[in-house]
């Protein structure tokens, strides 16, 4: 059974900023926009984060951690891609058009960042220097990283998606929330474990810290080749660094090699000092049928099993899910349903055993003329303040070129 809470998909009005993309900083606004107005209906708040006519901006899932936030969650970082918009069969990215005369009028699509000091009201964009796609010699990690220095920020970069192609994986790091990056540095070590060799990494960002030395990354792997499809060969596993991010470990699959099914793009949430929850993107190869599960570890990541079904995702490749715990111990996923053009959290109270009915935060999705519901990849968690921020892709009929968006509400009205 699901719940509709929210039908507006109206964004008019609200602030549109324009990126200067040589820069990195705000310029300005689009003509018509209302300075800093944002929408409000019932107990939900849209903002919008990243967005210009005759852009393209998409996939925060691929581009950073579950939000990176400080200060009591006031400040939020986020990243997600950036490029020329072009309607097309697929996603509207001219970068990635197979029409070589399109292609040319396009840049390849960079990896930007987003900033938000107030909560996620308002955003600022951003592109520091040193960060992920801007060159640099990838080396080892000489000094190591302090994982609980409060200005901490990881980013870890694969091959196989969009502004990532690295068969080995990458990573960056940042001790000052993401205003300046060190990197790229390789997972030394890491590629080597039998259970990895002739594998290519194909991880986003998700770790768990453990202490200043200490950290899980979660990723995936899959057989590289330019056979068709080869992304559905995605398997999720989990390593460890001890030595402040200098080597990294093999330590278990969450998903096994012989599971028939895609699993990528793991979120996982920290319940206690053993036990970690994580949710999995995964996909039926025969039926194309998508959908997310919860998967649990109680040592730490040293095994894993199999916990509960979260939601269905839709066709067309369906959606990652995010993973959060509230403050009252709940755990809330978000995920999109690419065939219902919905937005869509989901609430339990039992630490993922069990899930209480969908909740659409956001509908009406607006796809192009060819159909195609480009659109999800959230990013979510919940402030000291008691409000819920989810971050995700979307299109609406004022807007129709994909853009960032913001959906704020207040835990109590919302959530059962």
């Amino acid at each position: 059974m699901t719940k509709r809470i929210n039908r507006s998909n109206a964004l008019s009005g609200i602030l549109l900023l324009v990126i200067g993309l040589l820069a990195g900083d705000y310029i300005g606004e689009i003509e018509g926009a209302n300075s800093n107005q944002q929408v409000f209906e019932d107990n939900f708040k849209h903002a919008l984060v990243a967005g210009s006519k005759g852009k393209f901006a998409g996939w925060p899932a691929n581009n950073g951690r579950n939000l990176w936030t400080w200060d009591d969650g006031n400040e939020i970082l986020i990243g997600y891609t950036w490029g020329d918009y072009l309607v097309q069969k697929g996603h509207n990215l001219c970068s990635i058009s197979k029409k070589k005369n399109e292609k040319a009028m396009g840049k390849s699509e960079i990896s930007l960042l987003a900033r938000s000091t107030n909560g996620g009201q308002s955003w600022i964009m951003e592109r520091p220097n040193g960060f992920v796609g801007q060159g640099g010699e990838l080396k080892d990690l000489k000094n190591k990283i302090n994982f609980l220095d409060p200005g901490f920020v990881f980013r870890v970069v694969g091959a196989g998606y969009h502004g990532a192609n690295q068969e080995k994986g990458e990573f960056f790091y940042s001790y000052d929330r993401g205003k300046s990056w060190m990197g790229p540095y390789r997972f030394v070590g890491l590629m080597k474990y039998k259970e990895l060799r002739g594998l290519e990494l194909t991880s986003r960002t998700d770790y768990v810290v453990n202490s200043s030395d200490e950290i899980l990354v979660l990723g995936s792997v899959r057989i590289p080749g330019n056979g068709p499809r080869p992304w559905k060969r995605d398997r999720v596993f989990v390593s460890r660094s001890q030595d402040g991010g200098r080597s990294f470990h093999f330590i278990a699959w969450v998903v096994s090699p012989n599971d028939p099914h895609r699993a990528v793009m793991p979120s996982t949430v920290k319940i206690s000092d053993k036990k970690l929850v994580s949710v999995i993107r995964r996909r039926d190869l025969k039926t194309n049928h998508c959908w997310v599960d919860a998967y649990l570890t109680e040592d730490v990541g040293q095994s894993w099993s199999f916990l509960s079904f979260v939601g269905d995702t839709g066709l067309h490749n369906g959606n990652p899910a995010s993973l959060t715990q509230l403050r009252n111990g709940n755990l809330v996923a978000a995920y999109g349903n690419r065939n219902a053009l919905h937005m869509i959290v989901r609430v339990s109270k039992n630490e993922g055993k069990t899930w209480e009915q969908e909740i659409v935060f956001r509908d009406s999705f607006y796809p192009d003329y060819h159909g195609d519901p480009d659109f999800g990849y959230s990013r979510i968690f919940e402030n000291q303040q008691g409000r819920v921020v989810l971050i995700y892709y979307w299109a609406t009929k004022i807007q129709p070129q994909q853009h960032i968006s913001a959906t704020i509400w207040n835990t109590d009205a919302v959530l059962p």
